[in-house]
Protein backbone atom coordinates (compact mmCIF):
# COMPACT_ATOMS: atom_id res chain seq x y z
CA UNK A 1 0.00 0.00 0.00
CA UNK A 2 2.80 2.45 0.91
CA UNK A 3 4.60 1.53 -2.31
CA UNK A 4 1.47 2.34 -4.30
CA UNK A 5 1.14 5.77 -2.64
CA UNK A 6 4.78 6.52 -3.41
CA UNK A 7 4.25 5.59 -7.07
CA UNK A 8 1.16 7.80 -7.27
CA UNK A 9 3.05 10.70 -5.71
CA UNK A 10 5.93 10.30 -8.15
CA UNK A 11 3.52 10.15 -11.10
CA UNK A 12 1.77 13.31 -9.84
CA UNK A 13 5.10 15.13 -9.60
CA UNK A 14 6.09 14.06 -13.11
CA UNK A 15 2.72 15.14 -14.53
CA UNK A 16 2.98 18.56 -12.88
CA UNK A 17 6.49 19.00 -14.25
CA UNK A 18 5.33 17.92 -17.69
CA UNK A 19 2.35 20.29 -17.61
CA UNK A 20 4.62 23.14 -16.55
CA UNK A 21 6.95 22.38 -19.45
CA UNK A 22 4.02 22.27 -21.87
CA UNK A 23 2.71 25.62 -20.60
CA UNK A 24 6.20 27.11 -20.97
CA UNK A 25 6.55 25.75 -24.51
CA UNK A 26 3.16 27.10 -25.49
CA UNK A 27 4.02 30.52 -24.10
CA UNK A 28 7.30 30.52 -26.03
CA UNK A 29 5.46 29.50 -29.20
CA UNK A 30 3.00 32.39 -28.80
CA UNK A 31 5.90 34.81 -28.26
CA UNK A 32 7.63 33.55 -31.41
CA UNK A 33 4.37 33.85 -33.33
CA UNK A 34 3.93 37.45 -32.18
CA UNK A 35 7.51 38.32 -33.12
CA UNK A 36 6.89 36.93 -36.60
CA UNK A 37 3.78 39.12 -36.89
CA UNK A 38 5.85 42.21 -36.21
CA UNK A 39 8.57 41.13 -38.66
CA UNK A 40 5.93 40.72 -41.38
CA UNK A 41 4.43 44.13 -40.66
CA UNK A 42 7.90 45.70 -40.72
CA UNK A 43 8.65 44.11 -44.09
CA UNK A 44 5.34 45.36 -45.50
CA UNK A 45 6.13 48.91 -44.35
CA UNK A 46 9.55 48.63 -46.01
CA UNK A 47 7.96 47.48 -49.28
CA UNK A 48 5.47 50.34 -49.11
CA UNK A 49 8.36 52.81 -48.72
CA UNK A 50 10.30 51.29 -51.61
CA UNK A 51 7.33 51.42 -53.97
CA UNK A 52 5.84 54.78 -52.95
CA UNK A 53 8.90 56.65 -51.70
CA UNK A 54 6.98 57.57 -48.58
CA UNK A 55 6.28 56.08 -45.16
CA UNK A 56 2.63 55.03 -44.71
CA UNK A 57 0.57 57.21 -42.40
CA UNK A 58 -1.20 56.05 -39.27
CA UNK A 59 -4.49 55.35 -41.04
CA UNK A 60 -2.83 53.28 -43.77
CA UNK A 61 -0.98 51.12 -41.26
CA UNK A 62 -4.07 50.59 -39.10
CA UNK A 63 -6.05 49.63 -42.20
CA UNK A 64 -3.66 46.71 -42.69
CA UNK A 65 -1.34 47.98 -45.47
CA UNK A 66 -3.52 46.34 -48.13
CA UNK A 67 -1.65 44.44 -50.83
CA UNK A 68 1.65 44.86 -48.99
CA UNK A 69 0.29 42.41 -46.39
CA UNK A 70 -1.69 40.48 -49.01
CA UNK A 71 -4.78 41.71 -47.16
CA UNK A 72 -3.98 39.21 -44.39
CA UNK A 73 -5.59 40.47 -41.17
CA UNK A 74 -4.54 37.48 -39.04
CA UNK A 75 -1.02 38.95 -38.84
CA UNK A 76 -2.45 41.84 -36.83
CA UNK A 77 -3.60 39.58 -33.98
CA UNK A 78 -1.22 38.77 -31.13
CA UNK A 79 -1.78 35.14 -30.02
CA UNK A 80 -1.62 36.24 -26.38
CA UNK A 81 -4.81 38.25 -26.90
CA UNK A 82 -6.86 35.06 -27.24
CA UNK A 83 -10.31 34.96 -28.86
CA UNK A 84 -10.80 38.29 -30.63
CA UNK A 85 -13.68 40.53 -31.52
CA UNK A 86 -13.72 42.85 -34.57
CA UNK A 87 -12.90 45.91 -32.45
CA UNK A 88 -10.18 44.28 -30.33
CA UNK A 89 -6.68 45.77 -30.64
CA UNK A 90 -3.40 43.85 -30.53
CA UNK A 91 -0.89 46.44 -31.72
CA UNK A 92 -0.64 50.23 -31.53
CA UNK A 93 1.14 52.46 -34.05
CA UNK A 94 3.32 55.52 -33.46
CA UNK A 95 1.02 58.49 -34.11
CA UNK A 96 3.78 60.18 -36.17
CA UNK A 97 4.85 57.15 -38.19
CA UNK A 98 4.48 58.98 -41.54
CA UNK A 99 7.19 61.45 -40.49
CA UNK A 100 9.89 58.81 -39.97
CA UNK A 101 13.12 59.07 -41.99
CA UNK A 102 16.12 56.77 -42.38
CA UNK A 103 17.77 58.64 -39.51
CA UNK A 104 14.97 57.32 -37.25
CA UNK A 105 16.07 53.69 -37.57
CA UNK A 106 16.03 53.06 -33.81
CA UNK A 107 12.64 54.59 -33.12
CA UNK A 108 9.45 52.73 -32.25
CA UNK A 109 6.70 52.45 -34.86
CA UNK A 110 4.51 49.61 -33.51
CA UNK A 111 4.13 47.50 -30.36
CA UNK A 112 1.76 45.57 -28.07
CA UNK A 113 -1.02 47.91 -26.98
CA UNK A 114 -4.71 48.20 -26.16
CA UNK A 115 -5.16 51.30 -28.38
CA UNK A 116 -4.51 51.93 -32.06
CA UNK A 117 -2.63 55.25 -31.85
CA UNK A 118 0.40 55.48 -29.57
CA UNK A 119 0.27 59.12 -28.45
CA UNK A 120 3.66 59.79 -26.93
CA UNK A 121 2.61 63.42 -26.43
CA UNK A 122 -0.66 65.06 -25.44
CA UNK A 123 -2.15 62.56 -22.97
CA UNK A 124 -1.45 61.80 -19.30
CA UNK A 125 0.66 59.11 -17.66
CA UNK A 126 -2.35 57.14 -16.40
CA UNK A 127 -3.86 56.89 -19.89
CA UNK A 128 -0.50 55.82 -21.31
CA UNK A 129 -0.20 53.02 -18.76
CA UNK A 130 -3.69 51.82 -19.67
CA UNK A 131 -2.67 51.76 -23.33
CA UNK A 132 0.29 49.48 -22.66
CA UNK A 133 -0.08 45.69 -23.00
CA UNK A 134 2.87 43.80 -21.44
CA UNK A 135 1.74 40.39 -22.71
CA UNK A 136 5.07 38.59 -22.94
CA UNK A 137 6.39 37.66 -19.48
CA UNK A 138 5.67 41.19 -18.27
CA UNK A 139 7.32 42.77 -21.32
CA UNK A 140 6.18 44.20 -24.64
CA UNK A 141 6.82 43.23 -28.26
CA UNK A 142 8.28 46.23 -30.13
CA UNK A 143 8.86 46.91 -33.86
CA UNK A 144 11.43 49.57 -34.74
CA UNK A 145 11.58 51.67 -37.88
CA UNK A 146 14.58 49.77 -39.27
CA UNK A 147 12.51 46.56 -39.14
CA UNK A 148 14.11 44.82 -36.17
CA UNK A 149 11.92 43.40 -33.39
CA UNK A 150 12.58 43.15 -29.67
CA UNK A 151 10.46 40.96 -27.39
CA UNK A 152 9.77 41.31 -23.68
CA UNK A 153 10.85 44.95 -23.51
CA UNK A 154 10.15 46.60 -20.15
CA UNK A 155 7.61 49.44 -20.53
CA UNK A 156 9.75 51.63 -18.31
CA UNK A 157 12.58 51.71 -20.85
CA UNK A 158 10.56 53.72 -23.37
CA UNK A 159 7.88 55.43 -21.25
CA UNK A 160 7.46 58.98 -22.72
CA UNK A 161 5.63 60.10 -19.56
CA UNK A 162 8.32 59.04 -17.10
CA UNK A 163 8.79 62.01 -14.72
CA UNK A 164 12.57 61.87 -14.94
CA UNK A 165 13.32 60.60 -18.46
CA UNK A 166 10.12 61.15 -20.44
CA UNK A 167 11.47 63.86 -22.75
CA UNK A 168 14.64 61.86 -23.33
CA UNK A 169 12.56 58.83 -24.33
CA UNK A 170 10.45 60.95 -26.70
CA UNK A 171 13.53 62.31 -28.40
CA UNK A 172 15.41 59.03 -28.66
CA UNK A 173 12.62 56.51 -29.24
CA UNK A 174 9.43 58.23 -30.38
CA UNK A 175 9.54 61.66 -31.99
CA UNK A 176 10.62 61.74 -35.67
CA UNK A 177 13.83 63.64 -36.27
CA UNK A 178 12.00 65.68 -38.94
CA UNK A 179 9.48 66.92 -36.36
CA UNK A 180 6.19 68.37 -37.52
CA UNK A 181 3.76 65.81 -36.11
CA UNK A 182 1.80 67.91 -33.63
CA UNK A 183 -0.63 66.59 -31.05
CA UNK A 184 -1.72 63.37 -32.74
CA UNK A 185 -5.32 64.37 -33.34
CA UNK A 186 -4.29 67.42 -35.29
CA UNK A 187 -6.95 69.73 -33.80
CA UNK A 188 -4.56 72.22 -32.19
CA UNK A 189 -3.15 75.26 -33.97
CA UNK A 190 0.19 75.35 -32.15
CA UNK A 191 2.95 76.52 -34.42
CA UNK A 192 3.90 79.57 -36.44
CA UNK A 193 1.37 80.98 -38.92
CA UNK A 194 2.66 82.06 -42.30
CA UNK A 195 3.89 78.93 -44.09
CA UNK A 196 4.74 75.23 -44.02
CA UNK A 197 7.91 73.45 -42.94
CA UNK A 198 9.77 72.40 -46.11
CA UNK A 199 12.39 69.68 -46.57
CA UNK A 200 14.41 69.38 -49.80
CA UNK A 201 16.74 66.54 -50.72
CA UNK A 202 18.79 66.00 -53.88
CA UNK A 203 17.85 62.83 -55.74
CA UNK A 204 14.56 60.97 -55.83
CA UNK A 205 14.86 59.24 -52.46
CA UNK A 206 12.66 61.22 -50.07
CA UNK A 207 14.15 59.53 -47.01
CA UNK A 208 17.80 59.41 -48.01
CA UNK A 209 20.44 61.87 -46.94
CA UNK A 210 20.34 65.14 -45.01
CA UNK A 211 17.64 67.66 -45.87
CA UNK A 212 17.83 71.39 -46.55
CA UNK A 213 14.98 72.90 -44.55
CA UNK A 214 13.14 76.20 -44.50
CA UNK A 215 9.63 77.62 -44.04
CA UNK A 216 7.83 78.22 -47.35
CA UNK A 217 5.08 80.84 -47.29
CA UNK A 218 3.01 79.09 -49.97
CA UNK A 219 2.86 75.98 -52.10
CA UNK A 220 3.11 77.75 -55.44
CA UNK A 221 6.54 76.92 -56.83
CA UNK A 222 7.40 76.91 -60.52
CA UNK A 223 10.99 75.75 -60.04
CA UNK A 224 13.44 76.91 -62.71
CA UNK A 225 13.55 76.39 -66.45
CA UNK A 226 10.52 77.21 -68.58
CA UNK A 227 8.32 78.15 -65.61
CA UNK A 228 10.27 80.78 -63.67
CA UNK A 229 13.51 81.41 -61.91
CA UNK A 230 12.63 80.11 -58.43
CA UNK A 231 15.62 77.99 -57.47
CA UNK A 232 15.97 75.07 -55.14
CA UNK A 233 17.90 75.79 -51.94
CA UNK A 234 21.66 75.05 -51.99
CA UNK A 235 21.50 72.51 -54.81
CA UNK A 236 19.95 74.78 -57.46
CA UNK A 237 19.97 73.35 -60.94
CA UNK A 238 19.60 69.74 -59.73
CA UNK A 239 17.44 67.76 -62.14
CA UNK A 240 16.34 65.28 -59.51
CA UNK A 241 15.10 66.18 -56.05
CA UNK A 242 12.37 65.42 -53.55
CA UNK A 243 10.43 67.91 -51.47
CA UNK A 244 8.06 67.56 -48.55
CA UNK A 245 5.94 70.25 -46.90
CA UNK A 246 4.29 69.67 -43.53
CA UNK A 247 2.40 71.58 -40.90
CA UNK A 248 -1.22 72.45 -40.31
CA UNK A 249 -3.93 74.22 -42.23
CA UNK A 250 -6.63 76.38 -40.69
CA UNK A 251 -10.00 76.33 -42.51
CA UNK A 252 -11.95 79.57 -42.85
CA UNK A 253 -15.36 77.92 -43.23
CA UNK A 254 -17.08 74.72 -42.13
CA UNK A 255 -17.95 72.27 -44.89
CA UNK A 256 -16.53 70.32 -47.81
CA UNK A 257 -13.20 71.53 -49.20
CA UNK A 258 -11.70 70.43 -52.51
CA UNK A 259 -7.97 70.90 -52.92
CA UNK A 260 -6.56 71.29 -56.45
CA UNK A 261 -2.98 70.42 -57.38
CA UNK A 262 -0.71 71.06 -60.36
CA UNK A 263 2.62 69.22 -60.28
CA UNK A 264 5.59 67.64 -62.07
CA UNK A 265 6.36 64.67 -61.40
CA UNK A 266 5.24 62.30 -58.57
CA UNK A 267 3.08 63.97 -55.92
CA UNK A 268 0.89 63.20 -52.91
CA UNK A 269 -1.39 65.24 -50.64
CA UNK A 270 -2.57 64.24 -47.16
CA UNK A 271 -5.03 66.22 -45.06
CA UNK A 272 -5.54 65.19 -41.41
CA UNK A 273 -3.64 61.97 -42.16
CA UNK A 274 -5.97 61.05 -45.05
CA UNK A 275 -4.42 60.48 -48.48
CA UNK A 276 -6.56 62.60 -50.83
CA UNK A 277 -4.29 62.62 -53.89
CA UNK A 278 -1.41 60.55 -55.21
CA UNK A 279 0.41 60.19 -58.52
CA UNK A 280 3.53 58.03 -58.68
CA UNK A 281 6.32 57.77 -61.22
CA UNK A 282 7.47 60.07 -63.99
CA UNK A 283 4.14 61.77 -64.75
CA UNK A 284 3.18 65.42 -64.81
CA UNK A 285 0.71 68.09 -65.92
CA UNK A 286 1.65 71.37 -67.56
CA UNK A 287 1.60 74.35 -65.26
CA UNK A 288 -0.90 75.71 -64.39
CA UNK A 289 -3.21 72.74 -65.02
CA UNK A 290 -5.00 71.63 -61.84
CA UNK A 291 -6.33 68.25 -60.79
CA UNK A 292 -8.96 67.97 -58.03
CA UNK A 293 -8.22 65.94 -54.90
CA UNK A 294 -10.76 63.89 -52.99
CA UNK A 295 -12.99 66.36 -51.06
CA UNK A 296 -12.59 66.55 -47.26
CA UNK A 297 -14.86 67.96 -44.57
CA UNK A 298 -13.22 70.60 -42.39
CA UNK A 299 -14.39 72.77 -39.49
CA UNK A 300 -13.84 76.52 -39.29
CA UNK A 301 -10.85 77.35 -37.09
CA UNK A 302 -10.02 73.69 -36.36
CA UNK A 303 -6.50 73.06 -37.59
CA UNK A 304 -5.68 69.77 -39.27
CA UNK A 305 -2.37 68.35 -40.44
CA UNK A 306 -1.22 68.75 -44.03
CA UNK A 307 1.58 66.91 -45.84
CA UNK A 308 2.48 67.40 -49.50
CA UNK A 309 5.29 65.55 -51.31
CA UNK A 310 6.90 66.07 -54.71
CA UNK A 311 9.53 64.02 -56.56
CA UNK A 312 11.11 65.48 -59.69
CA UNK A 313 12.68 63.02 -62.13
CA UNK A 314 14.32 65.49 -64.53
CA UNK A 315 14.11 68.93 -66.11
CA UNK A 316 11.91 71.88 -65.07
CA UNK A 317 9.34 71.18 -62.41
CA UNK A 318 6.59 72.85 -60.41
CA UNK A 319 4.00 72.38 -57.69
CA UNK A 320 0.96 74.53 -56.96
CA UNK A 321 -1.67 73.64 -54.36
CA UNK A 322 -4.90 75.63 -54.05
CA UNK A 323 -8.16 75.07 -52.20
CA UNK A 324 -11.84 75.53 -52.93
CA UNK A 325 -13.75 76.41 -49.73
CA UNK A 326 -17.46 75.50 -49.53
CA UNK A 327 -19.53 77.67 -51.87
CA UNK A 328 -16.48 79.48 -53.32
CA UNK A 329 -14.17 79.33 -56.33
CA UNK A 330 -10.75 77.73 -56.37
CA UNK A 331 -8.17 80.09 -54.90
CA UNK A 332 -4.68 80.30 -53.42
CA UNK A 333 -4.42 79.24 -49.78
CA UNK A 334 -3.70 82.38 -47.72
CA UNK A 335 -0.29 82.26 -46.06
CA UNK A 336 -1.72 82.98 -42.55
CA UNK A 337 -3.79 79.78 -42.87
CA UNK A 338 -0.63 77.68 -43.20
CA UNK A 339 1.06 76.85 -39.91
CA UNK A 340 4.56 75.45 -39.57
CA UNK A 341 5.22 73.19 -36.57
CA UNK A 342 6.93 74.30 -33.40
CA UNK A 343 10.60 73.33 -33.68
Amino acid sequence: MIEMLIVIAIVAILVSLLLGAVVHLRRNARTTFCANNLYQIGRAIGQYQANRRATPDLGTVLAGLGEYMENERATWICPEVGPTTPDQVSYGVNMCVQRMLTSDAGKIILMDATCESLEFEGIDAETWEQDMAPRHAGGIAVLFFDGHVEMGVSPETFNPYDPARGEEHRRQLWRPSAGGCGEGGGVGCNGTAGGLFAEYRPGREMFSGPAVTRVDKSLSFPFGGQYSNIQLPTFSGANQFSGRWTGKIRPEETGSYTFHISHDDACSVRIDGQLIYEVTGHRWVNWPTYRPCTPVNLTKGKCVSIEVTLVNYDGPTHIDLQWQPPGKERQAIPSPNLISPLR
